[in-house]
């Protein structure tokens, strides 16, 4: 307590506001059901661990080949920890992924920057709205590996600095080995790219040529060629590769045309921008006539600028690219643009009061929606809405009255605010997910399929497409993994797409997924 009071009182806001951001993010963490791509790696993970092999990921018992198994070896380490492997286990690793990120920004920052910079940098990153309000929520291999690529690409900096190229030519090719076994193909590409970029900014190419890079390299090869080693004994290692680069190439303008690049190349910085609000709207700060002169005042703000704008440029004139893909670089993005603002006192007073106008409305939208949340039917089954709405109402007027006469704090109390919006989420978009969605139905089915079931054998008809959700559920509630099947079995279940029933059968259930239906039956010969 003693050092909280010595604080001053934009850094007890920052205080406040990661103590909230912390809370907000492991509140209700396991509350909604799985959904997206969740169930796909929680079913693989499920099955590696059934195998007892960590080598050889499946995919309901056939070979897995689109990403390589790091994130399950993540997540069977987070179902060792917490005893089975759920809703909460299954994402407790990408909540610390992202917390790990933040302190790195935060270490980075305060080393080379300030200790406001150090703050607002973290806070900022968790503040972007595609990764507090939906990617920090979910299981899914995107911002573990934005964690292991981010502090590669950091590494070049902090160790060039100190001049240590041994640690950091081991730290980025080991950090990008762990990166290539997570997601493939893309590792190599960032660290080749920021690598070559980075020494010939420096008119240190030679470096690329030292002792110290090939100990890199050849730990980088020992890594991978480890792990393939042990895969060759199971599977065709040829075939592996060959589908990993496949993953890659079809995000190219070569697989999508140049129709899609053309929009992809109009919309994407748009989007760039939209998902990291509301770290997005310091751009207000940046387009300006010294933009060159200031960025090189700073040598880790002029890294940032580097290391943000080659690798972008790569997945911006990719068309198949999404944002999640270039999460790693969004701390080089908004350090830039946090740089740029906390040196806005020579620029023209009008964008400041813009941003201060905008800020301040936006903290007014936020009291009105809480105000409003006992009117949304979707939320009608929660009994705590009026109160809820209340508190909201409340708190965040008060942050628009702090802002409105405290106009030097009006950022970071912003930024409180949008730490308190993610536990109204918690509160009130994770219970609905939970109550009524397709996952919960997804859910609902696995259940009412495991009751006719009970313990005889089920599987997957042969190659009929079904919910990964509800086979993830299955496999949860009966504690065994289910597998496709392309022989009939005497006394067994199978799970079958209606147009594959071609053999004399009895039905149990019937449910649809997309535009089939699919049927429990069991085979009458």
């Amino acid at each position: 307590m003693h050092f909280f009071r010595q604080l001053s009182t934009e850094s007890k806001i920052h205080v406040l506001t990661s103590v909230v951001l912390l809370v907000g993010l492991f509140l209700n963490l396991g509350l909604q059901p799985f959904y997206l791509e969740e169930p796909r790696r929680v079913l693989i993970t499920m099955e590696m661990l059934e195998n007892n092999n960590w080598t050889l990921p499946t995919q309901l018992g056939e070979y897995y080949y689109n990403k390589p198994p790091g994130f399950n070896w993540v997540l069977i380490g987070s179902t060792s920890l917490f005893g089975e492997l759920n809703e909460w286990s299954a994402r407790f690793p990408t909540v610390l992924s992202t917390i790990l990120l933040s302190v790195l920004i935060f270490l980075l920052n305060w080393r080379y920057l300030n200790r406001r910079a150090a703050w607002l940098g973290a806070i900022l990153f968790t503040s972007s709205a595609g990764i507090l309000f939906y990617f920090s929520t979910l299981a899914e291999i995107d911002l573990y590996y934005s964690l292991l690529t981010f502090a590669s690409i950091a590494a070049i900096f902090h160790f060039h600095k100190v001049q240590r190229y041994f640690p950091l030519f081991l730290i980025i090719y080991g950090l990008s080995a762990l990166g290539f076994l997570t997601k493939g193909l893309p590792s190599l590409v960032f660290i080749a790219i920021s690598l070559l970029v980075f020494f010939t900014y420096q008119r240190q190419w030679y470096r690329l040529f030292s002792l110290a890079h090939f100990s890199g390299i050849l730990l980088f090869a020992a890594i991978i060629g480890t792990y393939f080693w042990h895969y060759a004994q199971h599977n065709s290692v040829q075939q592996f590769i060959t589908v990993l680069w496949g993953q890659s190439s079809e995000r190219t303008v070569i697989d999508q045309g140049f129709f899609d690049l053309f929009g992809h190349v109009l919309a994407f910085p748009f989007q760039t921008i939209g998902d990291i609000m509301p770290g997005g709207l310091l751009l207000l700060f940046a387009i300006r006539k010294d933009f060159w002169k200031l960025i090189r005042q700073n040598d880790w703000i002029t890294f940032c600028c580097w290391m943000f704008g080659v690798n972008f440029i790569l997945y911006w004139l990719s068309p198949g690219a999404k944002l999640r893909y270039i999460y790693m670089l969004y701390p080089f993005l908004l350090n830039v643009l946090l740089y740029l603002y906390l040196q806005r006192s020579s620029l023209r007073p009008w964008r400041m009061q813009l941003f201060r106008g905008i800020l301040q409305s936006l903290l007014g939208i936020m009291a009105i929606a809480a105000a409003i949340i006992p009117l949304i039917e979707d939320l009608a089954f929660l009994n705590y809405l009026l109160p809820l709405a209340a508190i909201g109402f409340l708190l965040f007027m008060a942050l628009f009255i702090i802002g409105w006469r405290r106009k030097a704090l009006l950022l970071p109390v912003f930024l409180l605010a949008v730490a308190i919006a993610r536990i109204f989420f918690d509160l009130t978009v994770l219970p609905q997910r939970a109550y009524d969605s397709g996952g919960q139905r997804g859910k609902d089915i696995a259940a009412e399929i495991v009751d006719i079931v009970e313990d005889k054998p089920l599987h997957i008809w042969q190659d009929g497409r079904f919910s990964f959700t509800i086979v993830a559920y299955i496999n949860q509630l009966r504690g065994q993994t289910i597998r496709r099947n392309y022989q009939r079995e005497r006394d067994a279940f199978y799970i079958a797409n209606d147009t594959l029933l071609t053999n004399p059968h009895e039905s149990f259930y019937e449910l649809q997924y997309h535009e089939s239906t699919l049927q429990l039956v069991k085979w009458k010969e």
